[in-house]
């Protein structure tokens, strides 16, 4: 797949454009040789980055309806999205992204996942380390990371949805439905962290971003303490129940 046909879409509002510098100065660190076109889809106010290309879409509607808006902005057949507080922490490998892109295309898949939130119970592809993805794994769509074929991506925007409704609806309710072809990564290929919730930040991202020398208005959003001992305990047996459940359905044996 030839770089000038995947683009990456940094999906935000104007109320969060504070964020953008911070977003766009690790991205120019951890992935400094990205060879694609980078768009931030946003309401009226432009980011000022270099090498950034803006859209506006005017006012809120849905989250569904402003990322469908942003797409057709975009000349690109393959996206990879990306949500504004996806603050990347290190180096990212082009060439095993633009790999997988490849081998996406080879296989047809609308979808390839860049991180395993859940990853494949099974590999397609040990050195790539790939595999699919079926209906019935948790989160079977999924705003994480990934390389999405733009057709796809645009038949999944259910008029109205939010990011949620994105997730579940089409993880849930549609999964079956779809006709489309997922995959994802067994290990981490985008790596990065959740910087903010509920649109504050978390304590563990200011140590981050104070440990980068990057600069933010923390006060402004204010600061969220870092997980406590039992939310980790809880995320483990999380991502450990989310891991047998892909593996049963893997084999018929689960359904969301």
């Amino acid at each position: 797949m030839e770089d000038n046909n995947i683009a990456v879409l940094v999906v935000s509002c104007d109320k969060y454009s504070d964020m953008w510098p911070v977003f766009f100065e690790l991205k120019k660190r951890k992935w400094s040789d990205c060879p694609y076109r980078t768009y931030l889809g946003s309401n009226f106010k432009k980011s000022g980055q270099d090498g950034v290309t803006d859209i506006s879409i005017g006012e809120d509607l849905s989250w569904a309806d402003n990322v469908r808006n942003m797409l057709g902005y975009i000349k690109e057949d393959y996206v990879i999205m990306l949500l504004d507080d996806f603050f990347i922490d290190r180096k990212l490998d082009t060439d095993r992204i633009r790999a997988l892109a490849q081998y996406m295309e080879e296989m047809q898949f609308d979808c390839l996942r860049l991180e395993p939130e859940p990853g494949p119970a099974r590999l397609i592809n040990r050195k790539l380390k790939v595999g699919r993805t079926k209906p019935g794994y948790p989160f079977y769509v999924s705003t994480q990371p990934a390389i999405w074929k733009k057709t796809s991506l645009l038949n999944l925007l259910g008029d109205g949805y939010s990011a949620w409704d994105f997730e579940l609806k089409n993880s849930e309710e549609n999964a079956d439905n779809l006709g489309m072809s997922f995959a994802g990564t067994k290990n981490y290929v985008f790596h990065h962290i959740n910087g903010v919730d509920r649109g504050k930040y978390y304590a563990s991202t200011v140590d981050f971003l104070n440990s980068e020398g990057i600069e933010a208005d923390f006060q402004k959003r204010g600061i969220l303490a870092n997980k406590t001992f039992g939310s980790r305990l809880n995320l483990t047996i999380y991502r450990f129940k989310t891991r047998v459940k892909c593996v049963l359905a893997e084999f018929g044996l689960w359904h969301c």
